[in-house]
């Protein structure tokens, strides 16, 4: 099989924040501290939550697949889905 390179567009660096967001000069920074709202903590966890099958499935080919890959996939597979479950609940996990 032979590689066929494929035309990259070419992006010039700027030193502006954002240069392709839509609204630039509208961009405020701020941070969000999830533990102050329990909404917000909880609509977080449920997303890392949802990612984990993903996360790991992409450590595990990322690695070759073999079965240390898979052994430590599922290491931290366990691993992530049981933080997720203590989590909310901080003094679970001691």
């Amino acid at each position: 099989m032979r590689h066929i390179p494929t035309p990259r567009p070419r992006i010039t660096l700027t030193l502006s924040l954002f240069p392709f967001s839509l609204l630039p000069r509208s961009y405020e920074p701020n941070t969000l501290d999830i533990n102050s709202d329990e909404d917000e903590l909880r609509w977080w966890l449920d997303i890392l939550r949802q990612q984990i099958p993903t996360v790991v499935e992409k450590a595990c080919a990322s690695e070759g697949g073999g079965e240390a890959a898979r052994r430590r996939a599922a290491a931290f597979g366990r691993c992530a889905r049981k933080w997720a479950r203590t989590r909310p609940e901080q003094t679970a996990a001691g």
